[in-house]
C-alpha cells in the first residue's frame, strides 16, 4: 500500500500553529495508480489538478508532506518524502570521514571539525527539519549539536555537571549520562533518556528549548502509570518516535521491557517484557520498531507488543533506517551493517566485525576502521549515515552511501513555504519562520547555532 501524509486545512481551525499527527491518508497500489494520471483534491474550497506530485506539492492551498511506499522509482519516493528534488546518484565512490572531534582525544569544546571535543559520544539524532545533527555526550553530560556540512559543534543543552534539573534556560539544566534522543516533529519536542537519572527528559525547541521531565520519578522501578511523571523505570536508554501514535518508545534496559508513553501526556505502558536491547529505531512505513536484543538475534517489533526475529548480531548498539530506500542500519561489532526492511541479509557497509581502529578511507569504507560504534543517523538529504564512534570520541560519516535528495526550495517535513529570521540571544536562538501562506501556519524554534568559527586559543 501507497501511504501518503496530506494537511487536510479544513479539517482543523484556521492557521494553525501545529498540524495535527494524522493527517494523512492511506490509499491502496489501484487506487494510487488511478489518481497518478489526474487527480483533485479539494481543501478549504481551494483545488487544484495536476500529476500526483502536484497533488502533494502544488496544491494552492496547502504545501504537503509524503512517504510513500512500494514499487515507484526512488526519485519519485524521495521527493515525496523530503520535499525535495531528487537527484539520483551512482555514488562511484563511498568515503568514510570524521565530522568532528579529536580522534582519540576526550574532552570538552565547543569548536569546528577535529577541534571540537566528545567523552564518550553515544546516540545520535538526524533533524530533518534543521539539517542538524544531535548528540547525547555521555560523560559531558550534555546534548550537543553538529552542522554536519561545517563540523560546528555547539552545546544545546547540560552545564556538564551530573545531575538533573529541568530549567527554563537549556544551558543551565542537568543531565546525568543522556542516551537515545528522538523528535516528535508535530509539537516540536526533543526526548532525551537520561540514563542514570532513571527518566526521560524534554526539550521543547518551541519554548526557548527549556528542559523538563516528560517521563519518570527520578528513582529506579518499574511501575506505569496514567502519568508518566509518576511512573519509574530503570536504565533508559534507546528512544524513538512513532508519529502514526504520538507514542515515545524506550528502551528499559534495568527492566528487560520495551514501554511508551504519549509525548504531550497520556498513560506510561509496557509494550514488551523480556527483551535486553541499546538502541530502537521506528519505521513509519510499515509502523514497525527494529532493535536488537543481545541473546543475538535483531527483532521487529509492533507498536502493539508482537515480536519477530529479524537476524542475529554480535554486539549491536544503535540503529537508524532510511526509509526513503528502505533500509536499517546498525552499529555492530566495530562495522557499520545494514538491512533491506524487505528481507534478505546483513552486509557490512562500513568497517570492519571484530577489527577495532581509527582510519578513514576515501573510497573503500570497509577498509575504514572504527573502534566501538554506537549511534547512527541517516541523513537522506544528503545520503550520509553518520556514527558516533564511542572510544574514539569523534562523530564519523559514511559520505555517498545512499541516493541522494538534491536541496530545494522547501525544507524537509514542512507543511508551509516560509522565510526565517533569526533572533540570537547569551541563552538560546530562536528562529521565527514567516508564512507566505494564507491558510497555515509553522512556527518552529530552532536550537542554539552552532559557532561557525573556532574560538581563540587559550
Amino acid at each position: 500500500q501507497f501511504l501518503y501524509f496530506i494537511g487536510v486545512a479544513r479539517d482543523f481551525p484556521s492557521r494553525p500553529r501545529v498540524w495535527p499527527l494524522r493527517t494523512h491518508k492511506q490509499v491502496t497500489r489501484e487506487e494510487f495508480a488511478a489518481q497518478r494520471a489526474t487527480a483533485t483534491l479539494r481543501m478549504s474550497s481551494c483545488s487544484s489538478k495536476g500529476t500526483w506530485l502536484r497533488l502533494l506539492f502544488q496544491v494552492c492551498c496547502v504545501a504537503a508532506t509524503a512517504y510513500v511506499a512500494n514499487a515507484i522509482s526512488t526519485a519519485e519516493v524521495c521527493a515525496a518524502v523530503n520535499g525535495y528534488g531528487l537527484t539520483p546518484s551512482t555514488h562511484p565512490t563511498v568515503s568514510v570521514v570524521t565530522i568532528a572531534g579529536g580522534p582519540g582525544i576526550s574532552g570538552f569544546n565547543d569548536a569546528v571539525g577535529t577541534a571540537a571535543r566528545f567523552n564518550k559520544p553515544r546516540f545520535l539524532f538526524f533533524h530533518l527539519l534543521n539539517g542538524y545533527l544531535y548528540v547525547s555526550d555521555l560523560d559531558n553530560h550534555r546534548i550537543r549539536s553538529i552542522d554536519p556540512t561545517t563540523g560546528a559543534v555547539a552545546t544545546l543543552a547540560g552545564t556538564g555537571g551530573a545531575g538533573s534539573t529541568d530549567n527554563p534556560v537549556p544551558l543551565a539544566a542537568q543531565f546525568n549520562k543522556p542516551a537515545g534522543i528522538t523528535f516528535d516533529y508535530a509539537n516540536n519536542l526533543m526526548f532525551v533518556a537520561g540514563e542514570d537519572e532513571h527518566k526521560v527528559r524534554k526539550i521543547d525547541f518551541g519554548n526557548g528549548n527549556a528542559v523538563t521531565t516528560a517521563a519518570g520519578t527520578g528513582k529506579a522501578g518499574s511501575n506505569n502509570s496514567p502519568n508518566p511523571l509518576n511512573a519509574k523505570m530503570d536504565k533508559p536508554l534507546g528512544l524513538a518516535y512513532a508519529s502514526t501514535d504520538g507514542l515515545v518508545f524506550f528502551v528499559d534496559s534495568g527492566n528487560s521491557k520495551i514501554r511508551a508513553f504519549g509525548s504531550t501526556g497520556g498513560d506510561m505502558v509496557t509494550i514488551a517484557t523480556g527483551i535486553d536491547a541499546y538502541g530502537l529505531t521506528w519505521d513509519p512505513t510499515g509502523n514497525l520498531l527494529y532493535l536488537h536484543d543481545p541473546s543475538g538475534y535483531f527483532k521487529t517489533l509492533t507498536t502493539g507488543g508482537a515480536a519477530t526475529d529479524w537476524g542475529t548480531g554480535t554486539d549491536v548498539r544503535g540503529l537508524d533506517g532510511d526509509y526513503v530506500n528502505g533500509y536499517v542500519y546498525a552499529a555492530d561489532d566495530h562495522a557499520i551493517r545494514r538491512k533491506s526492511t524487505g528481507g534478505g541479509s546483513w552486509a557490512v557497509v562500513a568497517g570492519s566485525s571484530g577489527n577495532s581502529g581509527m582510519t578513514n578511507h576515501a573510497t573503500d569504507p570497509t577498509s575504514a576502521r572504527f573502534d566501538t560504534p554506537y549511534g547512527i543517523a541517516v541523513d537522506t538529504r544528503s545520503g550520509g549515515v553518520y556514527v558516533a564512534d564511542w572510544n574514539n570520541h569523534v562523530i564519523r560519516g559514511i559520505l555517498g552511501v545512499e541516493a541522494t535528495c538534491a536541496t530545494a526550495s522547501t525544507a524537509a517535513l514542512t507543511t508551509t513555504t516560509a522565510i526565517a529570521t533569526t533572533t540570537t540571544t547569551a541563552a538560546v536562538t530562536t528562529t521565527t519562520m514567516a508564512p507566505t501562506m494564507t491558510e497555515a501556519t509553522t512556527t518552529t524554534t530552532e536550537p542554539p547555532a552552532p559557532i561557525t568559527t573556532a574560538p581563540a586559543p587559550t
